[in-house]
């Protein structure tokens, strides 16, 4: 420790990242596989638990069980609820076994060098934020549930670095017939290529929903039978991540109308958001950067899913991993500039993932209790619910704000390019 803080450069040396690398990989294994993760998630007794879930429905559709109707549960417990392209995925005995056994171990690896390669650290803060979007408790709790977002995390870079354009259509399109919300990739078909043209890019749109299209039709009685019995674990006062999260605090605590609290908040939400905006407009105006630089269109694709999710459901606090994404814009921004609001930023970022440890602690060790059939919660665990609540409430109004400043601008590049296409 006294080496790092007496030479500056050890952080730009090779062998320094190489070493963090290792060590983070290392630790974040060990940390699977040891007890005390016990004290700051809910641990099942095996690993990877939502990734066996979708493994054993390839294995039921292997032995040929009909995975839309009761059949399903001769085979399984789990009703089916992705989308049937799950199925297209190769399965036999042996691939079962390295789908289970070491494919997690692989995409957990896959993630945390691409953490490092769009985080690119050049200084402790760098690395202090590194280190912490990796060893807390949302991202661990991703890790040990090997949840499908881990896999969309993960295609979410590559479709940023990819310049193989095909691969990019394909992963959107699978994902999105898998789950809906990374429907939200097809905004890099209008950011991926600087040179596209307009009319290439809604040729290309236009394309991916007929092509959509054609594959509901096809499937039809599928996806309504996943549309009649969608079920998924939905996180309720803990470890959640969401903007239902204060309505649910304050109906709690206050027995207010839910929907009014809704309401509420979502309108206050999007009053600061425009309000933070005006604050990083005067302070962006400082700053020239490339609008189709990697680190711009991780943080729109990144930023806009983190809303979108944040808006629409009651995660489970693991899909934080998306907000990994807006990180390497922030520190682009932090580098170029150490401004009061930009360090405010970095800062608040290493406050929010040291405060996860003392929140998931506290939920972890509170007691569930009901009296009179009713939920009964201890302060203390209000108090960080609502703590955190406020600190994701922020920050989401922060990336709102840069969203609309980086969209806006984006828009008036469209703009121009419509409009030199006419004149020429």
């Amino acid at each position: 420790i006294l080496l790092i803080v007496m030479n500056k450069d050890i952080f730009s040396n090779i062998w320094f990242r190489i070493f963090s690398i290792f060590f983070t990989v290392v630790l974040t294994f060990v940390l699977l596989n040891n007890n005390i993760i016990e004290n700051f998630i809910w641990k099942f007794p095996e690993l990877f638990v939502d990734f066996k879930v979708p493994i054993k429905w390839l294995e039921c559709n292997y032995l040929n069980y009909n995975l839309f109707s009761e059949d399903l549960l001769k085979c399984t417990s789990n009703t089916f609820n992705y989308g049937k392209i799950l199925l297209t995925i190769p399965y036999s005995r042996s691939l079962g076994i390295f789908y289970v056994n070491y494919l997690p171990y692989i995409l957990i690896l896959i993630s945390i060098l691409l953490i490092n390669k769009i985080i690119a650290a050049k200084n402790l803060v760098g690395y202090t934020i590194f280190y912490l979007s990796i060893i807390n408790p949302s991202t661990i709790f991703l890790f040990e549930r090997a949840n499908i977002d881990l896999v969309i995390f993960i295609a979410l870079i590559v479709i940023v670095y990819s310049r193989i354009y095909i691969i990019n259509w394909l992963l959107t399109f699978f994902l999105t017939f898998l789950k809906i919300y990374p429907v939200i990739f097809l905004i890099n078909i209008f950011i991926e290529n600087k040179l596209r043209k307009i009319n290439k890019i809604f040729i290309i749109l236009f394309s991916f929903f007929l092509v959509g299209t054609i594959y509901i039709c096809f499937n039809l009685n599928e996806y309504i039978y996943l549309l009649k019995n969608l079920s998924g674990t939905k996180s309720g006062y803990h470890f959640l991540f969401s903007l239902n999260s204060l309505p649910k605090i304050f109906r709690h605590i206050f027995d207010i109308n839910y929907i009014f609290l809704i309401l509420f908040f979502y309108s206050i939400f999007i009053f600061i958001t425009f309000k933070i905006k005006k604050t990083f407009e005067k302070e962006l105006k400082k700053f020239t950067y490339d609008l189709y630089s990697d680190e711009v269109r991780l943080f729109i694709i990144g930023g806009y899913l983190s809303l979108f999710c944040f808006f629409i459901f009651s995660n489970w606090f693991y899909r934080e991993i998306f907000l990994i994404t807006t990180f390497p814009y922030f520190l682009k921004l932090y580098y170029e500039n150490k401004s009061s609001i930009l360090k405010f930023l970095i800062n608040f970022i290493i406050f929010k993932y040291l405060f996860l440890f003392f929140y998931s602690y506290i939920n972890v060790h509170d007691n569930i209790k009901y009296i009179n059939d009713l939920r009964v919660f201890s302060k203390p665990f209000l108090i960080v619910i609502f703590i955190k609540s406020i600190i994701d409430y922020l920050l989401l109004s922060i990336i709102g704000s840069l969203l609309i400043i980086n969209t806006k601008k984006f828009y008036n590049e469209f703009k121009r390019k419509i409009f030199n296409q006419k004149i020429n």
